[in-house]
């Protein structure tokens, strides 16, 4: 998510928050990256949310796109055996970003 639009859009990622409310333990997994074509949005409601997506998906080519599995209290080993399964079926390995 672009800086500029975090206030906005925020609210989208609160549906995470009740997870950490809950200490559910949890983890995420990168399964692949935006491709070429995919860093565009539309929809048929075409509204103020809709235009901060879109906004939000320009340039976004390269982004890792990732899974994040939770379990409940005191089972963090299930939550990290399905993430261990999901890598060995996806094998997505995605190069460090070059910083210079």
């Amino acid at each position: 998510m672009k800086n500029k639009l975090a206030d906005d859009m925020g609210i989208m990622l609160e549906y995470t928050m009740l997870f950490s409310i809950l200490h559910y333990p949890g983890g995420v997994l990168t399964v692949t990256d935006v491709k070429e074509g995919e860093d565009d949005f539309t929809d048929n409601i075409n509204d103020g949310w809709t235009k901060m997506q879109k906004d939000n998906a320009q340039g976004s080519k390269g982004m890792p796109i990732s899974v994040t599995v939770y379990a409940h209290n005191y089972e963090d080993e299930k939550a990290l055996a399905v993430l261990d399964d999901l890598d060995k079926q996806i094998n997505f390995r995605m190069a460090p970003p070059n910083l210079q």
